[in-house]
Formats: C-alpha cells, sequence, structure tokens
C-alpha cells in the first residue's frame, strides 16, 4: 500500500512538473525564425544600415542569421549560426584582405537572446553584444547592439517587421 502510495505521490509530481506555467516547467525561449525587415524608422545608431534584411532559421540547437545589409551603395551579405545552448560559435569572415574569426557564445536571459562575440583583428581585440528580442505581438525584433570598435562605442538598436 504505502508503495502504491508513493508511485501515485510521483506520478502526481510528474504531471505537476509538465503542466506549463508550473513553478517547475521550463519556459521556451523565443523563435525568432522568419524574414524579418529592417524599419528604418524606429531604428537608431551610428553605423546604421540604409536597409537590411534578416532571414533567422531556428531550432533548440542553433539559430542561423542570413543577413542582407546596403549602406552607402553597397549591398553585402553574411551567415553566421549560432549555438543555442551556450557552447562556442565560430563564424569566419573575409574582409581587408585577411580572415577574421568571430567566436561568440549565447545566453538567455528571460525572453532575451545575449550573444557575446570576440574577435581579433591588425593586433586588437574587440567585443561585441547583441539583444535579440520579440514585441508582445511577435511582429516585431529588436536587436540592441553595443561595441567598443578602436577605441569608439558604438550603440545600435536596429527593429526589424516579420514579413
Amino acid at each position: 500500500m504505502r508503495a502504491a502510495s508513493r508511485m501515485r505521490g510521483l506520478f502526481l509530481l510528474a504531471t505537476i512538473a509538465t503542466v506549463p506555467g508550473s513553478p517547475h516547467s521550463t519556459p521556451a525561449h523565443p523563435d525568432f525564425s522568419g524574414t524579418w525587415v529592417l524599419d528604418v524608422s524606429k531604428s537608431e545608431g551610428n553605423s546604421l544600415p540604409t536597409s537590411a534584411t534578416l532571414k533567422v532559421t531556428q531550432s533548440d540547437k542553433s539559430m542561423t542569421l542570413e543577413r542582407t545589409e546596403s549602406q552607402n551603395g553597397t549591398t553585402g551579405r553574411i551567415t553566421d549560426t549560432y549555438m543555442l545552448d551556450g557552447s562556442p560559435s565560430k563564424n569566419t569572415r573575409n574582409a581587408f584582405g585577411t580572415t577574421i574569426d568571430f567566436n561568440s557564445t549565447v545566453a538567455w536571459s528571460e525572453e532575451v537572446l545575449v550573444i557575446t562575440t570576440r574577435w581579433t583583428f591588425d593586433g586588437r581585440s574587440f567585443e561585441s553584444t547583441d539583444l535579440y528580442s520579440l514585441s508582445d505581438d511577435r511582429k516585431l525584433l529588436t536587436i540592441a547592439k553595443e561595441a567598443l570598435i578602436n577605441g569608439a562605442p558604438l550603440t545600435m538598436r536596429q527593429v526589424y517587421t516579420k514579413q
């Protein structure tokens, strides 16, 4: 009788732990998947592109960003992949005749995705932090960026509308 009572208690505990909104359940992180277009009128900061499209593909393990940006008459395309479990991510780009490795880690702060990236160029080290968040209706994606580039602070807030 005692074993049956204990089994019912364990079953009840397991059931409560899996009910959405219970204090023991793990909240799902936002899914940023989709195609997003920069709303320049809602965005701000230095070095803001004149136009941009961001295609996001997200799974439980990773997020891939395909970014197309235009600025000063030049259009560039970049694809980056980030591991969502906190393990290191490395994205490589060719710039100024050299290869640059961008090493990132990802962390969640409740519903905000925090991507911290470090890289070295021309003997100097750089670091940036990007905060990804969705509006309550999931129609706006905001990316807040902070970086120190050549001793000058770079802050940017890009707001994208879901297509």
